[in-house]
C-alpha cells in the first residue's frame, strides 16, 4: 500500500475520488513514473531491500537495527525496537519530498456496532480511549503517535525514548492523507497488489502492469 505515497508525491492520483470513485487514474504519466521509480530503487539502483523485505516495516526495521540498512522507512511502531538496541545511533527525519510533501494518515479506529447491547457504556469507553488519559496511556507504550494534538505536544510524547526528534512525527501527521475507503476498496487493493508484484521484483514494467490493472479496477468500480 505504501506505493501510493510515491504516486501522490509525484502529483498523481490513484482514483478520481478517494471515497466515491468511478475510475482509477493510475494510467497518468505521474503515477506510472512514480511506480517505476520505486521499483527501480530495488532493481536498478539497488539501494533499497527487495519486495519481500519491504512488505512489512518490521523486516526493514530489523535490517536497520543490525546495521545492514542505512535508513529505514516505516511508522512509529519501529521506535521502541530502535531505542532498545544497544549502541545504535539513530534519529528520524521527514519523508523525502517529490513534487509534493505527503504522508499516510492511518491508525486504529474505534466504533460502536449497530447491534451493541450497551451503546451507552461503549460510548463512555470510546470517549475515555480518545480522551487525554486514554491517549496518554497509548503514547507511553511508545508504539503510536497520539491522535490528540494536546498529548502529541506534551512531554509524554516529545521526550520519550530519546534521542529521536519526536516532533517529526507531528509534522508528518499534518501532511497525512487518509487511505481511499469505499465499497470494494479491498478488492481493488488486491488487484493492485497482484499486478505490481512482478514490477517490484523487476520482472515487468510499471507501464505494462498499469495498463492491465486499470481495466480490471475500472470494471470493478463500474466505470470504463
Amino acid at each position: 500500500m505504501w506505493w501510493r505515497l510515491w504516486v501522490w508525491q509525484n502529483g498523481g492520483e490513484v482514483y478520481d475520488d478517494d471515497f466515491n470513485p468511478t475510475k482509477t487514474l493510475l494510467n497518468s504519466t505521474e503515477a506510472i513514473d512514480a511506480i517505476q521509480f520505486l521499483a527501480d530503487l530495488t532493481n536498478v539502483d539497488r539501494v533499497t531491500p527487495p519486495y519481500e523485505v519491504q512488505r512489512t516495516s518490521l523486516g526493514i526495521g530489523q535490517l536497520f537495527q543490525n546495521g545492514t540498512l542505512a535508513m529505514a522507512f516505516g511508522n512509529h511502531a519501529l521506535i521502541p525496537g530502535f531505542a532498545a538496541t544497544p549502541d545504535l545511533k539513530w534519529d528520524v527525519v521527514c519523508l523525502p519530498q517529490g513534487k509534493h510533501r505527503v504522508n499516510a494518515a492511518r491508525g486504529g479506529g474505534y466504533v460502536i456496532t449497530a447491534g451493541s447491547k450497551n451503546k451507552e457504556a461503549a460510548w463512555t469507553f470510546i470517549k475515555w480511549l480518545e480522551g487525554p488519559k486514554g491517549q496518554a496511556i497509548f503514547t507511553e507504550s511508545g508504539v503510536a503517535v497520539p491522535a490528540r494534538r494536546s498529548v502529541g505536544e506534551a512531554d509524554v510524547f516529545l521526550k520519550q525514548q530519546p534521542p529521536h526528534d519526536a516532533a517529526v512525527f507531528l509534522k508528518e501527521t499534518e501532511r497525512g492523507r487518509p487511505d481511499p475507503i469505499f465499497k470494494g476498496c479491498q478488492e481493488a487493493e488486491l488487484l493492485f497488489d497482484e499486478a505490481f508484484r512482478p514490477v517490484w521484483r523487476g520482472e515487468r514494467s510499471a507501464a505494462e502492469a498499469v495498463a492491465e490493472v486499470v481495466l480490471e479496477v475500472n470494471q470493478l468500480l463500474g466505470g470504463s
